[in-house]
């Protein structure tokens, strides 16, 4: 698989990119600071995944360095637990870290470390299932053993509650998903009153074209904000999804 080449490919495209401004709480960077990327990761993911995998990640932290358990040799099946759950937290920092390095680039969102979000997905997974565990054992202890007859109806109810929860996140930023800020900053309104940037990668001009359409002069002259969008404005010509007597212009 070549591992070694294509390991060194992906840390020199974060020490060599050309850089990108980007706006971060109002400031706009060339290279913003090392901690736009945690920092990213905490506006923009669901604060029940965002809950359970920091669960997860501080229980593996904890166990590998204070509490680590001692196997026998055979006990091969509680050594592949552990070494898969490092492998996970591994998996994780090396899609991170590197952009949080000074010199790395550090814009568009999220999408530069994209591949560090099925790691989170899992630790989120790992996350909850270690907490339905002190849960259901929890019950036990308050409840009486006959708690003990429904984990799994409580955990699938549990889980329901998650789903929910991602599905009316998905709901509130539809059809502009790459626009979607938690909670935990108020949503994409309060992003934007932060200083952060609403959108990128002119996501959302599509749903202008109908507008323009109907509303604008023949020839008339259609100005977009950001330079490098222009042609992909074309685009929608070709498609028949924009007039063709339109006049991009950047």
């Amino acid at each position: 698989h070549d591992t070694w080449a294509r390991a060194a490919e992906y840390f020199e495209f974060h020490l060599h990119h050309y850089h990108v401004a980007t706006t971060y709480f109002g400031t706009t960077w060339e290279l913003a600071p090392w901690h736009y990327a945690p920092n990213m990761t905490a506006m923009t993911t669901p604060p029940v995944l965002l809950a359970l995998a920091t669960y997860a990640i501080v229980a593996i932290l904890w166990r590998w360095a204070f509490n680590r358990p001692v196997h026998d040799a055979a006990d091969e099946p509680a050594r592949w637990k552990e070494a898969a759950l490092l492998l996970l937290m591994f998996g994780y920092g090396i899609n991170l870290l590197p952009s949080m390095l000074p010199w790395a680039p550090k814009y568009g969102g999220v999408r530069l470390f994209l591949p560090m979000f099925p790691y989170l997905a899992v630790m989120a997974g790992v996350g909850f299932f270690w907490l339905s565990q002190r849960i259901i054992e929890r019950g036990k202890d308050n409840w009486g053993a006959e708690f003990a007859n429904f984990p799994i109806k409580l955990r699938v109810g549990l889980a329901v509650l998650v789903v929910l929860t991602l599905v009316v996140a998905i709901g509130n930023s539809h059809p502009f998903g790459m626009s979607y800020y938690n909670s935990l900053i108020g949503g994409p309104s309060g992003a934007y009153e932060l200083g952060m940037e609403p959108t990128y990668w002119g996501d959302t001009y599509l749903a202008a074209v109908g507008w323009l359409n109907r509303e604008a002069e023949h020839g008339a002259k259609v100005w977009i904000n950001v330079v490098g969008f222009a042609s992909s404005v074309e685009l929608y010509k070709p498609f028949g999804m924009l007039r063709d007597d339109l006049q991009i212009t950047a």
